[in-house]
């Protein structure tokens, strides 16, 4: 265990030495010249390379494509760095204690998770048998695009770039996939740990901070992404210890909390899985956080992306920190590491996890534009257009062959989240952004110089959401109601910036060029919205008014968007006596923290059509966009810390009395926020049962049979070759079996070789067209249960099988009857156990056919 766990680690510090030069050049006017985001930047441009070498299929996915891949980086890497060997160096024996804080926590994170993987390695709940088969999928596929397991003769059609990175270090290893799992876990955290500490000693150290408060500031910003729970986890504290009355229990409303539960004799609750509870704050929806998926051990793509969103960032805050971003093609030219950085992570994000894309986008932008108030300079959306154009060409392999069963976009209706359930979500970090709010507020309103203008833009765009989601009531008018205020809005700047306009427009827009006749018509135009919401709006089933209940969630999240990307754009500003030097990293922090504002209210006003429906319509939708909201909380968190910190006045009696007051708080919280990853880690390990990485050694004991067939067919089978199972077992849950959530598929994921079917509502949800999925269970039942040779013959020819595997879940499903039309068709290949756990595996491909 030890040995693979440390080959692998060795190879992740290799890849991020050889890549380090580019980061070098790529993120220099960081403090921490992209030490820490080498790490994922490494693995990203590896995989990448690899990746367009097997879609050319003249090189074939191996582990050779991988090294060449490798040595395509290696030579990026000396192009942007070939004269800058003695200034590295000189940086890192400058930077030590940047470089061993940085490799202290990425290390440090990933023995952590993969010894806490090591105590409960097992790769058979949830949807890891998914995640198994996606790895397992981009490991054996000879040439991309690569080959969907589950369903024989299809492409994937998923996130699956993020299985590819893991991929591709399991080809250069040569360690088994099984073990590769559990390292790709302890992976996705050290590069979310690295990247997020290198984000956060960024912000600190621009703003001012000394190295030791950027150190225990990047530490806090890890302990909130990765070890911190929603404060709904220590509520699981409160009622093992008998706290609370059945009343409150019944008042909050979370169903792994019910009333009438009584306390625990351990300080863990009692019941079976409590922890998962956690992620089920909000009724009918999914609240997931990074500590939570740790715990779960699911190797799904948001929690692969972590560490690739804050890559993105990192590039954004070093397109922010660019003195000559924008200075013509010269400066492109020396700039090209960076923008090769930015857009690779940024299209990366719509391959390993596609809801992150948009905001990596917004990120982008908001940097672009945040540079060019940091510098005076007018704002070109060239660079972000430049880089997004870019992103998408540099993975439009992937989109092309990517379906989709989002049908759009639609305003959320009776659905909504309670006050108390938000508190408990994001009382912690967004807590933390709230402090970091009021703490700028005075500096805010000190600045001077186009407030006007940047009071209308920002509630332009903090506005124009909430009033789309009057559409369903107000329908194409919500449309004309913002073209008009965008016209306003535009004819104000216009007045403000010194154009001439008409004295008619001019009295319209600008009033006594105060703007006060603007805000006053906008004022308007929301109250007339609003108004016509509550006499002729829908009504919920209790009878509430449901644009009351609405607004007062949205417009208090609306407010504090706008007045976030209003102190962002302000003290970008470099305006004369306001401007101060620890603004340089208080502006992009808040930039950040408005981002995921942002996710939050679009996840209260909005659901993206899916396969979900009914009360599980927004259930996606507020899963995916609530975990990108709690990465950047986390660092935006992290910065607020430090900050807020330093505002204290420890000079006087009362500055001190805050700073014990803050200092009790800090205390508390941490203690409420680390009691439920702690509890859960303990809960779910089992230390009685021996310390191994391999996630079918259960198997291996528990099905014997079954294990060693997988191993045989991973051995002695052609990697493109099909190989039938069973598409069901018997149920109790569904009267023609189930399939998802169960063993079946699984010799094909976990060896890649296609099977026909597979987990059949997944392959739904990821495809747009069910045509591909249709009929094949019912072929398989026939194949299974044929009568004679010649009818099975006729379907294992539809649909290119080579072998026919059959073991104790085909006898349950479909009985044993086609055993002697396989053995007509072909021979016995691998036989192994006896009675009903016997497992035989017949060939019956082209050159067995009519023996």
């Amino acid at each position: 265990m030890y040995a693979s766990l440390f080959l692998w680690l060795a190879l992740l510090e290799a890849l991020s030495f050889v890549v380090f030069p580019l980061a070098y050049r790529a993120f220099g006017s960081l403090p921490g010249r992209g030490y820490a985001f080498a790490k994922p930047l490494s693995l990203l441009l590896v995989a990448f390379v690899a990746w367009l070498a097997a879609f050319s299929t003249i090189i074939p996915n191996s582990r050779w494509s991988v090294l060449l891949a490798v040595i395509v980086a290696a030579a990026l890497s000396w192009l942007a760095a070939r004269r800058l060997g003695g200034e590295m160096l000189a940086f890192l024996r400058r930077e030590r204690w940047l470089v061993l804080t940085t490799e202290a926590v990425f290390i440090g994170v990933f023995v952590a998770f993969a010894l806490y993987r090591a105590t409960t390695p097992e790769i058979s709940h949830t949807e890891q048998p998914m995640d198994f088969m996606f790895l397992n999928a981009l490991v054996t596929s000879p040439v991309f695009p690569p080959s969907d397991p589950w369903l024989a003769g299809e492409a994937v059609s998923y996130y699956y770039f993020g299985y590819w990175m893991i991929g591709a270090l399991t080809l250069l290893s040569g360690l088994a996939t099984p073990v590769a799992y559990n390292l790709g876990l302890a992976t996705a955290a050290a590069m979310a740990g690295a990247a997020a500490f290198g984000v956060v000693v960024a912000l600190v150290r621009r703003g001012g901070g000394s190295r030791a408060a950027a150190v225990g500031a990047g530490l806090g910003g890890v302990f909130l992404l990765l070890f911190a729970s929603n404060l709904g986890g220590a509520l699981y504290l409160a009622q093992a210890a008998g706290a609370g009355s059945a009343a409150f229990w019944s008042w909050l409303g979370i169903e792994s909390l019910p009333p009438g539960v009584e306390a625990s004799a351990d300080w863990r609750p009692a019941r079976f899985w409590w922890w998962f509870g956690a992620s089920r704050i909000v009724p009918n929806a999914i609240n997931e956080f990074p500590a939570f998926s740790f715990v779960l051990g699911d190797l799904h793509p948001h929690v692969m992306s972590i560490g690739f969103l804050l890559l993105a960032l990192g590039a954004a805050l070093a397109l922010y920190a660019t003195s000559d971003l924008l200075g013509g093609r010269d400066a492109l030219r020396r700039q090209w590491p960076l923008l090769l950085a930015a857009t690779l992570s940024l299209g990366a994000l719509g391959a390993v996890n596609l809801w992150d894309l948009p905001t990596g986008a917004a990120l982008m932008a908001g940097a672009a534009l945040l540079n060019a108030a940091r510098h005076g300079r007018r704002y070109r959306w060239r660079l972000p257009r430049a880089i997004t154009a870019g992103a998408l060409l540099c993975f439009i392999l992937f989109f092309v062959w990517f379906e989709s069963t989002a049908d759009g976009v639609l305003p959320l209706g009776e659905l909504l989240t309670r006050p108390p359930h938000m508190v408990l979500l994001w009382g912690a970090a967004g807590g933390l952004f709230l402090l970091l709010l009021v703490s700028v507020a005075p500096d805010v309103a000190r600045v001077r110089g186009s407030r006007s203008i940047r009071y209308g833009v920002t509630a332009y765009v903090g506005l124009a959401p909430v009033i789309l989601w009057f559409q369903p009531i107000w329908g194409p008018l919500v449309y004309v109601t913002i073209a008009m205020l965008g016209t306003l809005l535009g004819l104000f700047i216009l007045r403000r910036t010194g154009v001439k306009i008409l004295a008619p427009d001019e009295a319209n827009t600008t009033g006594t060029g105060t703007g006060l006749t603007f805000y006053v018509g906008v004022a308007a135009l929301l109250g007339l919205l609003v108004y016509d919401g509550v006499v002729n709006g829908v009504r919920g089933a209790d009878g509430s008014i449901i644009v009351v209940d609405r607004l007062m969630i949205a417009l208090p999240m609306t407010a504090i968007v706008i007045f976030a990307m209003y102190a962002a754009w302000s003290l970008a500003h470099r305006d004369g006596m306001t401007w101060g030097p620890r603004w340089e990293g208080a502006a992009p922090a808040l930039a950040i923290g408005a981002v995921g504002a942002a996710l939050v209210m679009g996840a209260e006003l909005f659901h993206v059509v899916d396969f979900f429906g009914g009360d599980n319509r927004r259930m996606n939708t507020m899963f995916k966009l609530h975990y990108q909201a709690w990465t950047l909380f986390a660092v935006v968190g992290g910065f607020a810390l430090w900050y807020v910190t330093t505002r204290l006045d420890l000079g006087r009696l009362r500055g001190r009395a805050a700073a014990a007051c803050w200092a009790g708080i800090l205390v508390v919280g941490l203690a409420a926020l680390a009691y439920y990853p702690l509890a859960a880690m303990t809960d779910r390990a089992r230390p009685d049962s021996p310390m191994r990485l391999d996630g079918q050694a259960g198997l291996a004991q528990s099905s014997p049979e079954e294990w060693a067939a997988i191993q045989w067919v991973r051995a002695n089978l052609p990697r493109d070759a099909v190989l039938l199972e069973a598409a069901e077992i018997p149920c109790a849950d569904a009267s023609g079996g189930c399939s998802d959530w169960t063993p079946v598929g699984r010799v094909a994921g976990s060896t890649g070789r296609a099977t026909l079917l597979g987990w059949e509502q997944h392959e739904l949800q990821w495809r747009a067209s069910g045509a591909s999925v249709s009929g094949r269970r019912g072929d398989v039942r026939a194949i299974y249960e044929a009568q004679n040779a010649a009818e099975a013959a006729a379907l294992l020819a539809r649909y290119g099988v080579d072998y026919v595997y059959l073991g104790e879940r085909e006898r349950r499903a479909y009985g044993a009857n086609g055993a002697s039309a396989f053995a007509q068709l072909g021979s016995i290949v691998f036989g192994a156990g006896g009675g009903n756990r016997a497992v035989s595996i017949y060939h019956v491909g082209a050159e067995t056919d009519g023996q």
